[in-house]
């Protein structure tokens, strides 16, 4: 994928400084190519393993699909029974998008909406989306059009990038009024999370592609109520509490939580506060999370679940038998 930047898009500082640049389209390899009038940029997918730091990653590519080369990794995601599972958490919105076009179609939206996000991160950073009109998008890298009732429309800016790790959060809370956000997170988050409280829809000017586009983008305030709510904790008890009779439950698991060795960092063994449990506590807090929200939450109400194994992230040495305790767990749901 090309783009072209003007210059007087780009601040002093970026114009010979390629960071921002470069940070701007996270996830993908940014050739820059700078001519008279900006910079030709080459956008591609990663193409070689060190790219997601973890060095089992072939290994689990391998076990995930035979021959699979490195460069389709931000493109895979599989239905298993009864949940979606893919490698990048961003595919987490297109099976939103799909269950928002079920209800429709159904018995319509539901009075509150409850996310049971259970996950390293907050996946809250603004997708490369400019707002067009109410929910409706255009997609910043390609250009067409992203509407979150046309699941298609939600896959292609995933596959452009628009949609990138992290940054799935943002338009589904644009798009209900009423969610609860629970945030299970490993207790070494605690000290840095931000506190319970309020989520504001908001828009935030684009730094890059286009000085006036505006990008749907969350603010997080424990003093400004709306219906929209944030709740943290690394509680199981906590986060499964008092869950609305009203409303429909939707399951997020990022495997990260589980273990983040690598936080998408190189440098990961220079960090002092790595989240790297061993995997005999890895495999046991997979089982038991799981079975408790199946436990707590009643089949009929847990509309949606999606899991992700982030590569990069949560060590691709867990994933073969991380996911087999998920699948016998969840198959649970069906028996």
């Amino acid at each position: 994928m090309k783009i072209f930047i003007p210059y007087h898009h780009l601040p002093l500082n970026t114009r010979t400084n390629y960071t921002a640049v470069e940070q701007y389209f996270a996830g993908r390899l940014v050739d820059i190519e700078p001519g008279p009038e900006g910079l030709q940029l080459h956008l591609s997918w990663p193409d070689y393993a060190a790219c997601y730091v973890d060095p089992d990653l072939e290994q689990g590519l391998a076990w995930w699909r035979h021959e699979m080369p490195v460069r389709q990794l931000p493109l895979e995601w599989v239905r298993r029974n009864n949940y979606q599972l893919s490698l990048n958490d961003n595919w987490t919105l297109y099976a939103w998008s799909q269950w928002l076009t079920r209800r429709l179609q159904g018995p319509g939206l539901p009075e509150e909406v409850v996310i049971l996000h259970v996950d390293d991160h907050r996946d809250c950073m603004s997708p490369l989306l400019f707002r067009k009109q109410g929910n409706q998008y255009t997609d910043a890298l390609s250009s067409k059009p992203v509407n979150l009732l046309e699941p298609a429309t939600v896959q292609q800016a995933i596959e452009s990038g628009a949609i990138a790790v992290g940054s799935f959060m943002p338009p589904f809370l644009h798009q209900l009024p009423q969610v609860q956000l629970r945030h299970l997170i490993p207790s070494h988050r605690l000290a840095t999370a931000f506190p319970a409280g309020y989520v504001a829809a908001v828009d935030e000017t684009d730094a890059l592609l286009c000085p006036t586009g505006q990008r749907p983008a969350v603010e997080f305030s424990s003093t400004h109520p709306s219906g929209r709510r944030y709740f943290p904790t690394a509680e199981l008890d906590e986060f499964l509490a008092e869950i609305p009779p009203h409303a429909a439950v939707l399951l997020h698991v990022d495997m990260d939580y589980f273990n983040n060795r690598y936080d998408g960092d190189s440098e990961w063994y220079h960090q002092p506060a790595v989240h790297n449990p061993p995997a005999r506590v890895v495999y046991e807090r997979i089982s038991e999370v799981f079975s408790r929200i199946i436990t707590a939450v009643p089949c009929a109400r847990l509309e949606d679940i999606t899991v992700a194994l982030s590569p990069g992230f949560f060590p691709a040495e867990f994933w073969e038998q991380g996911v087999e305790l998920v699948d016998r767990i969840l198959s649970s749901t069906h028996d």
